[in-house]
């Protein structure tokens, strides 16, 4: 008997996956020439690389390999240009690189969305033997809101907004010996303006980069205010004058970095590869390098490709190790999964539930105390009862605990009386608490409860509008708030959470027709032009129409409330991943941009993103790590589906840092933190009433809990 051939050993491929990634490795990231290469391989590995046939200028071996690794990396950068042609901001830069004995530029794309150069979400590098043409080649008629770049001609118009990179503009005039003393202060004071974005600008309100923006302007008028001598000095003048306008447009747009410094750093390698070897042989030579450093450059600033031991940033970000970024694009593999670090927070929150569930015995925990970890309970689960048992669920599984499980099964059961109360939380109620249980035991008993749940939660439906109301027994902790009139704007995802599972185990069009019709009037009334959302809308029952715009647990009326803003996004994705419906897609974009642009570095929202004090007072406002956990539970969701990820690799991508952000939160958040582990502080559940406002909440536990295991099983529920 013959065994099969290994996967990556085919006639032809004399070398492994691994070794060919190695080779790139060594060739494109550590500049090592074809014959130091060969006997590096030769020593090390004892892999014999025939030296004839590169010292001929032949296709050697290596080339061989080399080319036929070329159609993954091409995949890959297809991949990210996509990705680059959907942004906002938009760096750029070029170098110059010998190409077959001609001169080539390598033009550099790191396409900005965090408001950092470090945490470019994309970077995109080409080749080409024209100076003029690779911007308006890789945009391909994408006109990004933002540009960072330097003056040169070919770089300009290819956005609304420029800004100009600042502290390349005075070096100049520091020539000017006669003037220098002068200038330095003002031009100390131009220079400055990258520093401020780096120590970031984005979390500031805009009466402080106001007053930076009086200062810097300051320090300019200082330098147009001199007559210089020299003619380094004179043209530096008259460049500030004519592109004064464009030095500090970062200030206007927070998510901006001041300077281009991100653009030159990916293009150091470059210089260090053109210096070391002399260029490429060849254009498809030039393309393969063009590739593999767009791969890595995409990877290392935003640690996407699986399975790497990750190094923190100093903005937070992971950096995996590059050498398997390239066995991932070598074997064209782009699946999300767990990182490490993640993993061991999915254990702490294994634990936090475990000894939560031995200390409230027979109560149900609700929110715990941020100092001490204790935690007030309810007798009836309130909305999130659901959320626990599927809590106890996934732990009693992940941690082979069959007493968990039992107790799942209990608590799931001692839901069943509020079938009939009339509350839009019957959805998450009896989606998590029965629905997912029979999908994961089989159980005849879930199905009936959850079946009749669903038929319930869609009775409820306004017959003039097919609005879902929030009832008359709605049933939340702090609020009194009840009607059959009143419409939330987060009734897109409790609501409609029964409607999918249900749809999918009856086939019953009715379930699809009412959340489309929920969805559609959602779309039109709550979600704002800008992206914000209304939280409640009152409706005339008799002709559908709007009566009222009011909140109950925002800032104003005109507010947004984050967690309401969370609903409406993790909801819009959901009814897409189900019906792959675009405008939902894109309902759930716009409300997502808007959450993306207000939410900060870890990405955890203020608990309202108009609350007046963002502007004099930002630290004083509470953040809710609840409503971030309830995107990236469903974030994580798509994550694991890979159709669903490929479709929407800019949303995806979002994931990994809203993680990175919810960890930060975790206990223990230092050495000597002695309270309990796996505390997910800083939840805000009615800021208003200042209730719980700066607490560990068991649903935004849950949704974290949810996403990291479906993650590591690389699996997720109906």
């Amino acid at each position: 008997m013959l065994a099969p051939v290994p996967e990556g050993l085919e006639p032809g491929t004399p070398f492994s996956v691994g070794v060919v990634a190695l080779a790139m490795y060594l060739r494109f990231v550590c500049a090592i020439s074809h014959q130091r290469l060969s006997r590096l391989l030769l020593e090390l590995f004892g892999l014999s690389i025939p030296l004839d046939a590169l010292a001929s200028g032949s296709e050697g071996t290596l080339d061989a390999a080399f080319r036929r690794g070329k159609p993954a990396f091409d995949a890959d950068v297809a991949a990210i240009l996509v990705r680059l042609r959907r942004t906002r901001v938009v760096c750029s830069d070029e170098t110059s690189v010998r190409v077959a004995g001609r001169t080539c530029w390598n033009w550099v794309f790191p396409a900005e969305t965090l408001g950092f150069s470090e945490n470019s979400e994309v970077v995109v590098h080409v080749i080409r033997s024209s100076r003029s043409v690779g911007a308006r080649e890789v945009l391909d008629g994408h006109r990004p809101a933002l540009w960072v770049s330097d003056p040169y001609g070919a770089q300009l118009g290819h956005a609304e907004n420029w800004q100009i990179c600042p502290a390349h503009q005075p070096r100049p005039h520091l020539r000017d010996r006669s003037r220098r003393r002068r200038v330095r202060p003002a031009h100390e004071g131009v220079a400055a303006a990258p520093s401020c974005s780096r120590d970031g600008t984005a979390t500031w309100p805009p009466s402080t980069r106001r007053e930076y923006r009086r200062r810097l302007e300051c320090a300019l008028d200082a330098v147009m205010a001199l007559a210089p001598t020299h003619r380094d000095g004179q043209r530096l003048r008259k460049r500030c004058g004519k592109l004064r306008s464009h030095l500090f447009t970062f200030l206007d747009h927070p998510e901006l970095p001041a300077d281009n410094n991100g653009s030159g750093r990916e293009l150091r390698p470059t210089a260090t590869y053109r210096k070391v070897t002399g260029g490429f042989r060849s254009t498809w030579g030039a393309d393969l390098f063009a590739g593999v450093r767009s791969v890595i450059g995409t990877a290392a600033r935003r640690g996407r490709l699986p399975g790497y031991p990750a190094n923190t940033t100093r903005a937070g970000r992971y950096r995996p190790r590059l050498s398997r970024c390239l066995c991932s694009a070598e074997t064209g593999t782009l699946r999300m999964k767990i990182e490490a670090s993640w993993d061991r927070s999915l254990d702490v929150l294994c634990r936090r539930v475990i000894e939560t569930e031995n200390t409230v015995g027979a109560a149900w925990p609700y929110y715990a105390d941020p100092v001490s970890g204790v935690w007030a309970t309810t007798e009836d689960g309130d909305w999130c009862g659901g959320h626990w048992v599927e809590a106890l669920r996934i732990v009693g599984e992940l941690t082979e605990d069959d007493r968990l499980v039992r107790r799942s099964h209990e608590r799931s059961e001692q839901l069943r009386p509020y079938l009939e109360r009339d509350d839009q939380f019957r959805g998450h109620r009896f989606y998590y608490g029965a629905a997912r249980q029979h999908d994961a035991y089989g159980r005849e008993a879930d199905r009936t409860l959850a079946l009749a749940a669903a038929y319930a939660v869609r009775s409820m439906a306004i017959p003039s509008n097919g609005g879902m109301p929030i009832g008359f027994q709605v049933q939340v902790k702090s609020t009194t708030l009840t009607s059959r009139s009143i419409v939330a704007c987060d009734n897109v995802h409790p609501n409609l959470c029964l409607d999918w599972w249900a749809w999918q185990e009856t086939g019953d069009e009715t379930f699809v027709r009412g959340a489309r019709q929920h969805l559609d009037l959602t779309i039109q009334d709550f979600i704002r032009k800008d992206g914000s959302t209304v939280e409640f809308i009152d409706y005339d029952r008799d002709t559908g129409r709007p009566a009222r715009e009011f909140t109950l647990l925002g800032a104003h009326d005109r507010s947004c409330w984050s967690r309401g803003q969370a609903w409406v996004v993790a909801g819009y994705l959901r009814a897409w991943e189900h019906l792959g419906d675009q405008r939902y897609l894109a309902a759930a974009e716009l409300a997502f941009d808007y959450w993306w642009r207000r939410s900060g570095a870890e990405r955890i929202p203020p608990w309202d993103f108009m609350d007046a004090d963002l502007e004099v007072r930002p630290e004083s406002v509470p953040l809710d790590t609840s409503a971030s956990a309830i995107v990236v539970e469903q974030l994580a969701r798509i994550a694991v589906q890979p159709e669903k990820a490929k479709a929407v690799p800019h949303i995806v991508d979002r994931l990994a840092p809203m993680i990175d952000g919810l960890v930060a939160h975790l206990t223990p958040t230092h050495a000597k933190d002695e309270r309990p582990s796996g505390m997910l502080l800083d939840g805000c559940f009615n800021q208003p009433r200042e209730f719980a406002n700066r607490s560990e909440l068991v649903w935004g536990s849950a949704y974290l809990l949810y996403a990291l295991y479906y993650l590591r099983t690389q699996r997720c529920p109906r």
